[in-house]
């Protein structure tokens, strides 16, 4: 499960990469008071859409099937 720790510190490199937190929101079509809030935690990560983390980190990806490895071990 990914933690709000985790979170915020790969969208603190998102925001370097980008040059700033309205940069980064321009590029991805969102506000930058929105970056900002989930940078703060304001929005926690547990309550974060799939497209939104899309959106924010468009090369990670989901195992959708790994509950279904563990229960077989």
């Amino acid at each position: 499960m990914l933690k709000q720790e985790e979170f915020s510190a790969a969208l603190r490199k998102k925001i370097s990469a980008a040059g700033s937190q309205s940069a980064l929101a321009e590029k991805l079509g969102m506000t930058q008071s929105r970056i900002s809030d989930y940078l703060r935690g304001r929005f926690q990560v547990h309550d974060i859409t799939i497209g939104t983390l899309h959106k924010l980190f468009p090369e990670m990806e989901i195992d959708l099937h790994s509950c279904e490895h563990s229960n077989k071990r």
